[in-house]
């Protein structure tokens, strides 16, 4: 992440220091080292101005300034811009700090050279020129040469893995350089050189050396001497309070035993033996010192660790009672450290990234796995939650390492220092796959739902407009007969299509709503194959298609619902007509597996989309293409059918190669077929029945055209009819006109048909009296409820003329005398 990478070097400081007391004393610490750097330039700067542009006199009038040479001057300022490119820690300058480094490292060796195999080449009056009367006029001192090699050699060495352990040890040594020389001059040394009659150390020089040791010392935030200096700890304590103490008190002692000699206030051996003894006492006070402060560090320690204990206790309570919230809720843990892109996650959190609890999931990882889709949106909140304190909340789609495709939302929180620089964030996962598929569902099953009430809008608009214009044709006073019965004929026909719309739509909602039942019964496979061919004769009429059958050969029997098997077929076969050309082929065949029956039924028609099969079946489910076909349905077709095959027991399936190769579908219905020779119960022979007598009837509907036109049926019949549109007028036509039949709608107003049916039936001399329901509602709860209130017969709206004229032919009713318990009622099938 951009915004991580551009914060780590800016964090190592206070990675490595954790208390605002430590990252304060560090600052400081660090500030000193351009600090350094600085003043050793000057210093370096105004030495090489002075030889470039002084004289011999002024060397002879001021030796003190001349006596840090040219070179010296030089090779110190090349390791103050070293020190300095380092600090920094810019490209450009890491590569100058490493050139000067090495230039002053090969001026070092050359000089030494020159000392060792007594040669003189020339480079210490290269651009200026001695007049002093030295040995060798110009050369830096061995001991300036050696700390020159060694301060080069470490700044070299900063930013590799030998210089993290060599670095620090080698400050130190170059630091005794000018240590010894500060010494020789506090002292009055008469030289500070290793070599006999050589130059002396420079003061101008001693002071260069110690300051770029201290700034090389205090260069890495992350070196011990620097954790040592700034931390918080007994031993960072201890050593602030004795280092000072180490360093001047035998500095002190030594002073004064040299003054003390050279004004022969003692002598040397008692000189000797004050340092010893002053250093013993020194040391013995530091060990008592050490050991109060570790006594008092224990007492405070023990304190510390009871309130510790006590503090886990609530923290493991408080773990516990959050990692079952978590568990619960499938929430998964995560924290990113900023300054080292380090990410600790839950074995939740890399179940939600499809990652096993042992594996590692890295923060890299975890960006990665985002679609590239998603993924400027989420840098972008990651970006503004480290730029500001704003909470981090975000939900984007991923990719699984099995390639599948999954929601996360995340949500987290930066916690920044006082410094208002980000240190952490923390957060949570959640995958929501789930819930965007079920929203997803949800947004298809409403699209299907609009879907399916536009066409179901279209469906009965159709019929409709050859009912009204055949109505029109009817009231024309010019219409012949034969256009007068064609009009008939239509109504009758485009009634009856409306009709087994309702039905359909009735039995899907029974079949979702588990109320409906089969009766099953021993018949005919071919009977059954014949009334479903029959019913979906006229759609593959009107296309011209050809119908292949291939049944077994001989009678098949079968224990199905004969109605509901017949329905299945006829919806199989209507579907394949309609999504079929003209002049197309369809193919349904039959075969015994077994005690299971195997229907097959092939078109060549359309055809399946791939990713239209898996919800084809499902309520509503419609091919986009088909929408568009002139002879589509509502889409409840399929779905009745796997209601009913699924209702004897059996499964579909739907199969296609694709658009314009045509669909499969099979049925297997298991334990269906009857092996043995059983005969087929022949159903009661209607045809003859008693002869319709002429009876006086009531027709009840709150819809008045309802009630007339029903009224006019039954009149052409030759009966003697009365209507009303009411309950209490129905109840008063009722006792008054003692009708043999009544045709009772069940929501009236006033008084519905329930209440009129009871009180028909409390009155005296009512128990001969044949009621109907008329109703649009046909459960079986709704039947058993009409009979209960004391109906013969129940009517579904519209009414089948046919079952009408059956209740109409039947003889009279064997009714009950006025006062008698009224007996319950069966409603007819």
């Amino acid at each position: 992440m951009p915004a991580v990478t551009r914060l780590v070097r800016s964090q190592q400081l206070q990675a490595a220091i954790p208390t605002l007391l430590e990252a304060r004393r560090a600052r400081v610490l660090q500030r000193l080292v351009p600090a350094c750097a600085l003043m050793v330039a000057l210093v370096c700067g105004a030495m090489l101005g002075a030889w470039l542009f002084g004289d011999a006199n002024a060397e002879l009038r001021s030796p003190f300034i001349y006596i840090m040479k040219f070179n010296t001057a030089f090779m110190l300022l090349l390791l103050a811009v070293a020190l300095f490119g380092r600090w920094r820690d810019a490209p450009m300058l890491r590569t100058a700090s490493l050139v000067c480094a090495g230039v002053a490292l090969v001026l070092s060796v050359l000089t030494l050279s020159q000392y060792a195999l007594h040669l003189n080449l020339g480079i210490d009056e290269a651009l200026v020129r001695d007049h002093s009367a030295t040995r060798f006029p110009g050369r830096t001192s061995p001991l300036t040469c050696g700390y020159v090699l060694i301060v080069a050699t470490a700044f070299m060495l900063i930013g590799t893995r030998l210089g993290a352990r060599l670095v620090p040890w080698l400050i130190f040594l170059a630091g005794g350089v000018p240590l010894v020389a500060l010494g020789g001059y506090a002292y009055h040394a008469p030289d500070v050189s290793l070599t006999q009659g050589g130059p002396v150390v420079a003061l101008q020089s001693t002071i260069c050396q110690l300051l770029l040791c201290l700034g090389g010392l205090f260069l890495r935030a992350d070196s011990d001497l620097m954790r040592l200096a700034v931390s918080e700890s007994l031993a960072g304590s201890v050593a602030r309070r004795l280092m000072p103490l180490a360093v001047g008190l035998p500095t002190l002692l030594g002073f004064l035993v040299v003054m003390g000699q050279r004004s022969r206030l003692f002598s040397g051996a008692l000189g000797w033996a004050l340092l010893v003894a002053g250093c013993a006492l020194f040391f013995a006070a530091a060990v008592w010192l050490t050991t109060s402060l570790l006594l008092r560090e224990e007492k405070t320690r023990a304190a510390t660790d009871l309130r510790r204990l006590d503090a886990e206790a609530q923290v493991v309570d408080g773990r516990q009672r959050l990692q079952i919230a978590l568990a619960t809720a499938k929430l998964g843990t995560w924290e990113l450290v900023i300054a080292t892109g380090e990410l600790e996650s839950s074995a939740q959190c890399k179940a939600n990234f499809g990652v096993a609890a042992e594996a590692e999931l890295s923060y890299e990882a975890m960006l990665g796995s985002i679609l590239s889709s998603d993924q400027a949106a989420v840098l972008a909140v990651i970006e503004r939650a480290l730029a500001q304190p704003v909470d981090y909340n975000a939900e984007y789609r991923i990719r699984w390492p099995d390639g599948s495709i999954h929601w996360i939302v995340a949500s987290g929180r930066t916690l920044f220092d006082a410094g208002a620089r980000p240190q952490r964030m923390v957060g949570v996962t959640l995958d929501v796959t789930e819930r965007r598929q079920a929203e997803e569902t949800l947004r298809r099953a409403d699209r299907q739902k609009d879907e399916f009430l536009a066409t179901l809008a279209h469906e009965l608009r159709n019929p409709l407009a050859p009912i009204r214009q055949a109505a029109q044709i009817a009231r024309s006073g010019t219409a012949t007969p034969a256009q007068l019965n064609w009009g008939l004929d239509v109504i009758d026909r485009q009634a009856a299509h409306m009709a087994l719309l309702l039905d359909d739509l009735l039995d899907i909602s029974r079949i979702t709503r588990g109320r409906l039942s089969l009766r099953k019964e021993v018949v005919e496979l071919a009977a059954v194959v014949d009334t479903a061919v029959e019913t979906a004769r006229p759609v593959i009429s009107a296309k011209h298609q050809h119908l292949h059958l291939e049944l077994p050969q001989g009678p098949l029997r079968l224990n199905v619902d004969p109605l509901r098997f017949a329905q299945i077929l006829a919806n199989l076969l209507t579907n394949a007509a309609k999504y079929s050309d003209a002049n197309g082929h369809i193919w349904l065949s039959a075969r015994a597996d077994g005690d299971s029956l195997i229907l097959r039924m092939r078109d060549a028609g359309m055809g399946i989309e791939a990713d239209v099969l898996p919800r084809i079946f499902t309520m509503f489910s419609q091919a986009r293409i088909a929408l568009d076909r002139s002879d589509g349905g509502l889409g409840i077709g399929l779905a009745l059918v796997k209601g009913l095959v699924e209702l004897h027991g059996g499964t579909i399936a739907a199969d296609s190669p694709g658009l314009g190769g045509g669909s499969t579908f099979t049925v297997t219905l298991p334990q269906a077929m009857i092996r043995e020779a059983l005969a087929i119960a022949a159903a009661p022979d209607s045809s003859g029945a008693v002869a319709t007598r002429r009876q006086r009837v009531l027709v009840a509907d709150d819809n008045k055209d309802a009630a007339d036109s029903l009224r006019m049926i039954l009149e052409l019949g030759g009966h003697e009819v009365r209507a009303a549109n009411d309950g209490e007028e129905a109840l008063a036509v009722a006792l008054d006109f003692r009708p043999d039949v009544a045709f009772l709608d069940i929501g009236m107003p006033k008084m519905n048909g329930f209440e009129v049916a009871r009180r028909i039936r409390g009155a005296a001399g009512a128990g001969e009296m044949r009621l109907v329901a008329l109703t649009g509602w046909g459960q079986p709860e709704d039947r058993a409820r009409s009979a209960a209130a004391g109906f013969d017969h129940h009517l579904t709206k519209p009414i089948d003329f046919d079952e009408m004229a059956a209740i109409m032919a039947r003889p009279p009713r064997s009714g009950t005398s006025s006062g008698d318990p009224v007996s319950p009622y069966t409603a007819s099938t």
